[in-house]
């Protein structure tokens, strides 16, 4: 029995005043049937109503259907994302790495493409209001170390007014997602002190990266960081099941192990004072006690000092970082030694563009992109077309293929012009009729010709333009003149 059936015979039973054993003759005067589809269509209707969830019921696990059996109803993470965000939360190497990664990947800011400057001001303004470089720096983040990110319109994506309309749902409550026969997902489940409850897939927006065999969940670098490793070992007796703690554990025991043989191994130093009495021994034990650091001791008493342990047995950083550094490195997919001392962080640059592509993540910003496109800006804008009389004259909205949208990780990179040809360009456009004084003198900081004063102030560009003006009305020629 289905979950909606349940419902309308729970409620329908709760309203009728008869026994439920009552004859069928009695049928006919028990409480009106209720219609449940309609009941549905009014919570779906309802802007960040998420439950009840609506969906295949588990009593259809085993079912058969043309696409065979399933024993499983649903996808959750190989390893918590509760036990990875601890990972992330205290240790310095995957902090490191994961903002790292996230720099390169986003340089730290954006920039639209449209069809055109009005489409271009209309999406600017919009991922201004959402702090789009903020949000795209933490959404990548997660999906770098976890391959998932979550986030909920508080009142729908049509609402989306600013950063606080969207909020960003903790992911170490991600628990499970339910999946029908078409494995299409229809409930996201979550279990957590910070956020718990059910969501319809519709009401969410679920980023995710690298699926391993058709996960509903993305899988990014913390897995391989916090999941051991099991393996047959030979041996004489036969086949032995192993466990290898994982990367993070290994880390931590190797540094607690290296902490203790540095601790063991040094450098101390026996004083055998042969033939001394109690006290002359008392003496010298306060001298030592009364060392500075590298200073020695002379006594009258014959002492023999003896050094034990080696130096040469200290903490050796060489093996340390052969042993932990270096699988590390490679499981958060962070060569820096490759990088050198490179100092441009933008994806936009070419240079930035090829360590991606040798780093293996050169795919990672188109399918972001794509996702950002399908899962944000498209919905939102659908939701809020422009109406350009450029297009059939204004008569309908321009259509989002049409809008010919692209949000680009990094700086808009520019032609390198000449400065030769800059000042000609600064010139006809001082020359010209339309010539707009703060638009010059954006030009002439673009061309490296910078003024000695700045024009930041709304009063500052105000008297500007006034100026600019009075200039126009003194140099204008007299009627007839030349």
């Amino acid at each position: 029995m289905g979950w909606g059936t349940r419902l309308k015979n729970g409620v329908a039973g709760f309203m009728n005043t008869q026994p439920a054993a009552a004859p069928a003759r009695d049928r006919a005067h028990r409480g009106p049937s209720l219609n449940v589809n309609e009941i549905r269509g009014m919570l779906e209707a309802a802007p960040g109503l998420s439950q009840p969830v609506w969906g295949p019921e588990i009593s259809t696990v085993g079912a058969y259907s043309r696409e065979g059996y399933t024993s499983k109803t649903f996808d959750s993470p190989t390893i918590s994302f509760r036990a990875q965000s601890s990972a992330l939360e205290i240790d310095e190497d995957v902090q490191l790495s994961i903002n790292h990664l996230a720099s390169k990947i986003t340089g730290g800011s954006h920039y639209v493409k449209a069809a055109n400057e009005e489409l271009i001001e209309y999406f600017e303004e919009f991922t201004e209001n959402l702090e789009f470089d903020i949000f795209d720096t933490e959404a990548i983040k997660e999906l770098l170390w976890y391959g998932n990110a979550v986030y909920k319109p508080r009142l729908g994506i049509q609402h989306i007014r600013s950063a606080d309309d969207l909020m960003h749902i903790p992911i170490s409550s991600f628990v499970r997602i339910w999946w029908d026969r078409q494995r299409i997902p229809y409930k996201y489940e979550f279990r957590g002190a910070e956020y718990q409850g059910y969501h319809n897939p519709s009401e969410v927006i679920h980023f995710k990266w690298n699926p391993i065999d058709a996960s509903a969940f993305g899988t990014g670098f913390g897995v391989s960081m916090t999941s051991p490793r099991f393996f047959e070992m030979p041996t004489p007796q036969g086949d032995v099941q192993k466990r290898l703690p994982p990367l993070l554990e290994r880390k931590y025991a190797t540094q607690f192990n290296m902490q203790m043989g540095e601790q063991r191994y040094i450098s101390r130093n026996v004083w055998s004072a042969d033939g001394a009495s109690e006290d002359e021994r008392n003496a010298l034990q306060a001298q030592i006690d009364n060392l500075e650091v590298g200073q020695d001791v002379v006594a009258g008493t014959k002492i023999e000092v003896q050094e034990l342990g080696s130096q040469s047995k200290n903490f050796n950083a060489e093996q340390f970082m052969d042993i932990t550094q270096g699988p590390i490195m490679k499981a958060l997919n962070d060569f820096r030694g490759k990088e050198s001392g490179s100092s441009q962080h933008s994806y936009a640059n070419a240079k930035e563009s090829a360590i991606l592509d040798e780093i293996g993540l050169s795919a990672f910003p188109i399918a972001i992109k794509t996702q950002l496109n399908e899962k944000l800006f498209r919905p939102w804008y659908e939701s809020h077309p422009m109406v350009q009389m450029t297009f059939l004259g204004g008569l309908i909205p321009v259509p989002w293929e049409e809008t010919k949208f692209e949000i680009q990780f990094g700086d808009q990179e520019k032609k390198d012009i000449p400065i030769e040809d800059r000042i000609k360009l600064i010139e006809l456009y001082k020359d010209s009729d339309v010539a707009d004084p703060l638009e010059l003198v954006k030009l002439f900081s673009q061309a490296g010709l910078g003024l000695s004063k700045t024009y930041d102030t709304p009063e500052e560009q105000m008297e500007l333009q006034m100026r600019a003006a009075q200039n126009k009305i003194d140099n204008k020629p007299e009627p007839g003149g030349f």
